[in-house]
């Protein structure tokens, strides 16, 4: 029971660990079988227990791999039967020669390979970084085929310099393409399409006020083809003769547009009403109105009829017109 040698698997197939382990029992005579059965039965317990251990490590760091093994050996185990045997034990862990050497040689293939693999790495991402710009493209284009400017085509070459001109390398963008993609989160924040309409409508103005027809032109047409239209006949029809009067004229923002942008707070309660309510749009608007600005009562009593008439509420008269 002294000691005892055992050769046994590490997670590599074909390396073994080499353990000497040397049990000592704990507990006094009688024992429950022959000394020597006894003995056979404390080894089987000890090797199966290290093998547990040592197939879920390398046989690369034997020091680290020792200090485990000493630690699941060293605790206290027992022996079934009647009486039971308590023991314990402790282990030398090392590595034979032909062992040793497999380890050597693997560690070798393993470094070759990291370093092929950085390599191959940096050499994709060199690539990558190369080929990202137009001009490198064309340049190795010239390497490879032999091309040469003066035999690129004048299409070819106005086509090259309009590519060269629109490159920004990365991390080098300019304001602008952050603008544009700050003004698209904007937009796509808006998901009624009254709240678009109106936004359409403010940028068309602001381009024909910087004398910009072209682009207020584009952008009106978007707004044509992209929203659905939800005013009343009446205001579809003012719109579209306002249309036929200029050829180039932009679309007028509608009163919902104006409402949502004058009374942003007014026409947020006005549309949660409705779509709770299901009543009218400009209804709910002017209940909405009158309910933050009670003052305002002349003017809804001027241009509109009460939505719930009462006889004990006289409208009041509007204010004068100045």
């Amino acid at each position: 029971m002294g000691r005892f040698e055992a050769r046994l698997d590490s997670t590599h197939e074909g390396i073994a660990f080499h353990a000497v382990i040397s049990a000592t029992v704990r507990s006094g005579p009688p024992y429950p079988m022959p000394a020597r059965d006894l003995a056979n039965e404390i080894r089987i317990v000890l090797r199966h227990a290290a093998a547990d251990v040592l197939q879920q490590h390398a046989a690369v760091d034997v020091a680290s791999v020792q200090d485990l093994l000493s630690r699941e050996l060293g605790r206290a185990r027992e022996l079934v039967g009647e009486p039971p045997v308590a023991f314990d034990a402790t282990v030398t862990l090392g590595l034979l020669p032909g062992d040793a050497r497999a380890v050597d040689v693997l560690l070798a293939a393993q470094r070759e390979q990291t370093v092929a693999d950085v390599r191959r790495r940096q050499k994709t991402s060199a690539l990558a970084l190369e080929l990202s710009s137009p001009a490198a493209v064309l340049a190795r284009w010239f390497e490879t085929d032999g091309t040469g400017w003066s035999k690129a085509a004048q299409e070819k070459a106005s086509e090259a310099a309009e590519v060269f001109a629109s490159y920004r390398p990365p991390g080098q963008q300019p304001v602008e393409h952050a603008l544009v993609e700050a003004v698209r989160e904007f937009f796509g924040s808006f998901p009624d399409p009254a709240q678009k309409q109106m936004l359409y409508g403010l940028l068309v103005a602001s381009m024909r006020a910087a004398e910009r027809p072209v682009h207020a032109a584009r952008v009106s047409a978007l707004a044509e083809a992209a929203l659905v239209h939800t005013e009343p006949p009446e205001a579809e029809h003012d719109q579209g003769q306002g249309l036929r009067d200029g050829a180039d004229r932009a679309r007028p923002v509608s009163a919902t547009g104006w409402r949502w942008f004058l009374a942003p707070r007014t026409s947020w309660l006005a549309w949660r009403l409705s779509r709770r309510t299901g009543d009218d749009f400009d209804a709910t608007w002017r209940r909405s109105r009158v309910q933050l600005r009670p003052d305002e009562m002349g003017y809804r009593a001027a241009g509109h009829h009460l939505d719930t008439p009462s006889t004990d509420q006289t409208p009041a008269k509007p204010p004068s017109a100045l």
